[in-house]
């Protein structure tokens, strides 16, 4: 996507991967997730909120990033999988535009 990304190695922090858009001049504050191994939605919960947090200035943007698996359509054996990138001042996917704004309230749930 442009980017000028640093990723943190076995990252047990609150951002893993930092991107900067030298063009439009922001930065993109990333914490992944493999929903498959989540394990205390409350630590996730906290992880996201202080992201939020870190993002204080008007040029940074928290993004949340996971999977999701879609169903499988057309007698397709294989399950397809789909890359989440949520903004979390927005609620908004930066991939395709779609609404995630329940991700706002659960975290702060």
């Amino acid at each position: 996507m442009g980017y000028y990304c640093t990723r943190s190695v076995m990252s047990h922090g609150t951002i893993d991967i930092y991107a900067n858009d030298k063009v439009n001049k922001f930065i993109l504050m990333v914490q992944c997730k493999d929903h498959k191994k989540l394990g205390n939605t409350a630590g996730v919960k906290a992880e996201l909120r202080d992201l939020v947090k870190l993002a204080h200035s008007s040029n940074i943007i928290p993004v949340y990033a996971y999977k999701t698996r879609l169903r499988k359509t057309g007698g397709r054996k294989q399950q397809r999988v789909r890359t989440i990138l949520a903004d979390m001042q927005t609620g908004i996917d930066m991939l395709t535009g779609d609404d995630y704004k329940h991700l706002l309230t659960w975290i702060n749930n």
